[in-house]
Protein backbone atom coordinates (compact mmCIF):
# COMPACT_ATOMS: atom_id res chain seq x y z
CA UNK A 1 0.00 0.00 0.00
CA UNK A 2 1.15 3.86 0.01
CA UNK A 3 1.62 4.10 3.13
CA UNK A 4 3.80 1.12 4.38
CA UNK A 5 7.13 -0.45 2.59
CA UNK A 6 8.41 1.06 -0.87
CA UNK A 7 5.47 1.61 -3.16
CA UNK A 8 7.03 1.44 -6.77
CA UNK A 9 5.12 3.08 -10.13
CA UNK A 10 7.02 2.46 -13.41
CA UNK A 11 6.17 4.95 -16.65
CA UNK A 12 6.68 6.12 -19.99
CA UNK A 13 9.55 8.38 -20.70
CA UNK A 14 9.07 11.05 -23.55
CA UNK A 15 6.22 13.09 -25.35
CA UNK A 16 3.47 10.68 -25.95
CA UNK A 17 -0.06 11.01 -24.43
CA UNK A 18 0.65 8.08 -21.65
CA UNK A 19 4.39 9.45 -20.87
CA UNK A 20 3.49 10.05 -17.41
CA UNK A 21 7.36 10.88 -16.54
CA UNK A 22 8.45 12.93 -19.28
CA UNK A 23 9.50 15.55 -17.13
CA UNK A 24 11.13 13.39 -14.07
CA UNK A 25 14.81 14.39 -14.66
CA UNK A 26 13.41 17.83 -13.42
CA UNK A 27 12.55 16.18 -10.09
CA UNK A 28 15.16 17.09 -7.13
CA UNK A 29 16.09 16.44 -3.54
CA UNK A 30 13.15 18.34 -1.56
CA UNK A 31 10.37 18.41 -4.56
CA UNK A 32 7.12 17.39 -3.47
CA UNK A 33 4.87 14.19 -4.87
CA UNK A 34 1.40 13.62 -4.41
CA UNK A 35 -0.75 10.59 -4.84
CA UNK A 36 -4.21 10.92 -4.58
CA UNK A 37 -6.60 8.09 -3.83
CA UNK A 38 -10.51 8.13 -3.25
CA UNK A 39 -9.41 7.45 0.15
CA UNK A 40 -6.20 9.95 1.16
CA UNK A 41 -3.93 12.59 -0.57
CA UNK A 42 -0.17 10.85 0.01
CA UNK A 43 2.12 13.14 0.03
CA UNK A 44 5.86 12.48 -0.69
CA UNK A 45 9.24 14.27 -0.11
CA UNK A 46 12.05 13.93 -2.99
CA UNK A 47 15.23 12.53 -1.14
CA UNK A 48 17.07 11.18 -4.33
CA UNK A 49 17.51 11.10 -8.30
CA UNK A 50 20.05 8.70 -9.86
CA UNK A 51 20.10 6.03 -12.71
CA UNK A 52 20.65 2.40 -12.96
CA UNK A 53 20.69 -0.31 -15.49
CA UNK A 54 17.83 -1.62 -16.31
CA UNK A 55 18.61 -5.03 -14.98
CA UNK A 56 18.54 -3.69 -11.56
CA UNK A 57 15.95 -4.53 -9.39
CA UNK A 58 17.01 -3.83 -5.80
CA UNK A 59 15.71 -0.23 -5.96
CA UNK A 60 12.25 -2.14 -5.78
CA UNK A 61 13.28 -3.18 -2.27
CA UNK A 62 12.16 -1.97 1.09
CA UNK A 63 13.53 0.44 2.94
CA UNK A 64 14.04 -0.35 6.50
CA UNK A 65 13.35 3.15 8.26
CA UNK A 66 11.08 4.71 5.95
CA UNK A 67 8.17 4.53 3.94
CA UNK A 68 8.86 5.22 0.31
CA UNK A 69 7.91 5.29 -3.43
CA UNK A 70 9.80 4.94 -6.40
CA UNK A 71 9.29 6.43 -9.88
CA UNK A 72 10.85 4.42 -12.72
CA UNK A 73 11.49 5.17 -16.18
CA UNK A 74 13.67 5.12 -19.20
CA UNK A 75 16.77 7.48 -19.32
CA UNK A 76 15.80 8.19 -22.92
CA UNK A 77 12.56 8.21 -24.55
CA UNK A 78 13.33 5.43 -27.71
CA UNK A 79 13.10 1.89 -27.21
CA UNK A 80 16.48 -0.18 -26.05
CA UNK A 81 17.35 2.54 -23.65
CA UNK A 82 19.36 0.21 -21.44
CA UNK A 83 19.42 3.06 -18.45
CA UNK A 84 16.47 3.75 -16.05
CA UNK A 85 16.06 7.09 -13.97
CA UNK A 86 14.96 6.22 -10.12
CA UNK A 87 13.10 8.77 -8.09
CA UNK A 88 13.07 8.05 -4.64
CA UNK A 89 10.72 9.94 -1.92
CA UNK A 90 9.82 9.67 1.53
CA UNK A 91 6.18 9.85 3.18
CA UNK A 92 5.61 12.80 4.80
CA UNK A 93 1.79 13.24 5.31
CA UNK A 94 -1.54 11.21 4.98
CA UNK A 95 -4.45 12.93 4.59
CA UNK A 96 -7.89 11.03 4.57
CA UNK A 97 -10.54 12.03 1.52
CA UNK A 98 -14.48 12.05 1.79
CA UNK A 99 -15.05 12.45 6.09
CA UNK A 100 -13.30 9.51 6.47
CA UNK A 101 -11.05 10.51 9.85
CA UNK A 102 -7.86 8.11 10.43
Amino acid sequence: TLDEGNFSIAGHNGRCASCLFKDIHALENGDEITITTSDAVYEYEVYDNFEVPYTDVSVLEDDEDKTTITLVTCEEAYVGSTIRVIIKAELKKVTPRGGNQA
